[in-house]
């Protein structure tokens, strides 16, 4: 029998989605299908991997509003169950630190609005 999905529908595409995700996230079955439904996105490589996750999870929108520390009035994602999630879901998948996987994630949100604006030239 196969198990009820508990994860919303993604990408999740404001605040208030990401900040209800992330609580629902102490749920231990939510902690679980999350980590399986991200550990088979995949991509070559750690960095392509973390951008396929990330693109997966966050709107272009709402990826503008975070920055890693949360500095210049955004949001942190540094201390976030979504980020801590990714970080345990690759580290089952792969020999990769930690460090590298945060400097990924720093990098993808760091070009959130360069993503946006491309977008929106189309």
């Amino acid at each position: 029998m196969q198990e009820v999905s508990m994860l919303p529908t993604f990408p999740l595409n404001t605040v208030e989605q990401v900040e209800s995700f992330n609580n629902l996230l102490n749920d231990e079955n939510v902690w679980r299908q999350f980590i399986n439904k991200i550990s088979r996105i995949g991509g070559e490589g750690v960095p392509k991997n973390v951008r396929n996750i990330m693109s997966t999870i966050f709107g272009y929108e709402v990826a503008q509003l975070y920055t890693w520390t949360g500095q210049k009035k955004t949001l942190s994602l540094k201390k976030n169950r979504i980020s801590d999630a990714i970080i345990a879901s690759l580290l089952k998948n792969s020999k990769v630190t930690i460090t590298e996987i945060e400097s990924c994630m720093q990098e993808w949100l760091r070009r959130s609005g360069d993503r946006l604006r491309a977008l929106l030239k189309k």
